[in-house]
């Protein structure tokens, strides 16, 4: 199953932003990320991978609460994504809940 809301469809603007955020991150750039993949949820609120994307690149950038909130709802969506789990519990262990990071 593909780390995507349950819409089997996106926009091709969708792909390219995901593209996009995706190579950001690999350059480290979190606010080129952030960029894009905010442009891309206001096609596609409820993409998992967007999300959890967002969730890493604002993470990156030391905003772990948003982050959080990020990957929490991409979870939501796919609840098998292993890598929004483990973002998730970085970011919970950044900002001290030791619990939910667990």
């Amino acid at each position: 199953m593909t780390a995507r809301s349950s819409s089997a469809s996106v926009p091709a603007a969708v792909t390219t932003a995901l593209a996009r955020a995706k190579d950001a991150l690999r350059r480290n750039d979190a606010v080129a990320a952030e960029h894009a993949l905010v442009g891309a949820m206001a096609l596609a609120p409820r993409h998992a991978e967007i999300l959890r994307l967002l969730g890493s690149a604002l993470a990156m950038q030391g905003r772990h609460g948003e982050a959080a909130a990020n990957l929490r709802e991409a979870i939501a969506l796919q609840p098998d994504d292993a890598l929004a789990h483990n973002s998730l519990g970085n970011a919970l262990g950044r900002l001290g809940d030791k619990a939910g990071a667990a």
